[in-house]
Formats: structure tokens, sequence, C-alpha cells
């Protein structure tokens, strides 16, 4: 197939400047690679272009060459990547142990190293494979898992005072779940699903492990959804209440896009917002 572009925007006033001015998303999707130029405070999206391609190094080679990107310093550089994570609380938890606590885990794929990325606000930390050629990407830029940025952005703007509510982010065919009890994190996981009825699947799952009564609990879904979706109407005919999620503290979106299609780009909103 080799590199296709699926949408893209550029301000028409946008200019390359100084790195102080400007602030790079990076997320390598399973599905496809994404990148979002905004201000320095995150405010105002300038730039953005999304890219289909075969495989993961054939996307993060041409984001290598993409012109806003190669050759230029950023004030903030994240590259974000998807896949299997798990959760370890900080206070049992020692980073420089990651390699062993994820062999615990799982298998550690050939070429991959384990990362751990702390996230403050939960007191927790994210730990993952990552592919050597990911961290070779983009010279300069931070390396983190995309739960890394999902679960800060979800804490961080989007959280319920009060009551039971399951969050779920979809890439391509793998899936996150955290189910939150107001600002209380009960559970976490990863997933890869093949049919609607795996999605429904995982999402019950991660409400018995919550322990959250169905008809109290609140689901909010972002990734690339429509409502006439067979998954979606498929979740509408178990929870009374869900809802796309795109809070609008977690702006700038890329620009030029429809209202209702914000949520297919929560998740890059969550990278710059880091």
């Amino acid at each position: 197939m080799g590199i296709k572009i699926i949408s893209e925007y550029k301000d028409p006033h946008f200019r390359q400047g100084s790195p102080a001015e400007h602030k790079l998303s990076v997320l390598l999707r399973p599905d496809g690679l994404c990148f979002h130029v905004t201000d320095a405070a995150h405010s105002t999206s300038f730039a953005w272009k999304e890219l289909a391609g075969d495989t993961a190094n054939e996307l993060l080679a041409a984001a290598g060459r993409e012109p806003l990107l190669s050759g230029t310093a950023y004030s903030s550089a994240i590259l974000a990547t998807c896949g299997p994570a798990a959760l370890a609380p900080a206070r049992l938890f020692d980073p420089s142990h990651a390699a062993d606590y994820w062999l615990s885990l799982s298998d550690l794929p050939a070429g991959y190293s384990v990362q751990a990325d702390a996230i403050p606000v939960l007191d927790a930390y994210v730990v993952y494979p990552l592919d050597g050629q990911s961290v070779q990407a983009l010279p300069g830029a931070r390396n983190i898992h995309l739960a890394t940025a999902w679960l800060s952005g979800i804490y961080r703007h989007a959280l319920r005072e009060t009551g039971p509510a399951i969050y779920a982010h979809t890439s391509g065919k793998q899936l996150m779940l955290a189910a939150f009890d107001g600002r209380a994190l009960r559970f976490f996981n990863t997933f890869t699903f093949q049919t609607a009825q795996d999605f429904l699947y995982f999402v019950l799952l991660a409400l018995d492990q919550a322990q959250f009564a169905l008809e109290q609990t609140l689901l909010f879904v972002s990734g690339k959804m429509t409502s006439d979706s067979e998954i979606h109407l498929l979740l509408q005919r178990y929870f009374v209440d869900m809802q796309f999620l795109a809070p609008a503290a977690a702006a700038p979106y890329p620009a030029g896009l429809p209202d209702d299609r914000r949520h297919w780009y929560f998740d890059l909103a969550c990278i710059g917002s880091l």
C-alpha cells in the first residue's frame, strides 16, 4: 500500500519558527501515524497530519522525512506508541527493575526493551515493551506509551468528582480500559479485540473487576468510532449513559475537525497536554 495521507491541515499563517514557539505530539497507532504541531502553551493548533502505512517502521520512516518534523527542534517533542502495558503502584515499583517486572507478566519480543513512565497524578508507573525502532525514530523526542498520556488526560480533564465510570479508548483493534470511582482508579488493562462482541466483553470485564453496578456506571468512549457503528450500537444496549469523550479542557484538538470527530483525537490532545 505504501504511505497514504488520510487527512491533514496547516494553518495558512503557520511558519516554522524558533524551538521555543512550537510543541510536537506524534502518535504511532496500530492503524497509522498522526502528528500535531501546537504552540508551546498547547492552546493553538497549527498543523497536523494523519498517515496510513503497511508497517510501523514504514510510518516512522515517513515521519522522519516529513518536512514539518525533520531537522526541526521543538520546545517539547513526544512520540507515543500503543500496545500492551501494565500499571504498577509507585510505592511497590522500582524503575531500575522494570524489565524484571515485565518478564514476570509476559515475554519480551526480540529487539524490544522495557520502559516505565511515571504518572504522578495516579502515583503509578506504566510499564511496557518498547521497540528499538521507535526509540530512534525522532531523535530528541521523549518516548512514552499512549496509556501514560491517556490516563493523565482522563485524570486532569475528564474525571467525575463522584460515582463510577468506565473509560474505553480504541486504536485500530487495540483497546485500553480504565475504571474510576470518582478520582480513584479501580482497573486498567489493554486488550486486542476482533469483533463488537469482544469489545463488549472486555468493557463488561472492566465493570466486573471494578465491582461497579451496570445501571449506575457511565461509559465514556474515545477513538475512531461513530454513533452508527456496530460496537456503539451494541454498547448502547447495555449502558444507559454512554458518551463520546472529547473534553474541551484537553484542547486544542486538531484544527478543522468537525465537533463530532474530536473524540477520534482525544489521545493526540492528551499527548500534547503532558
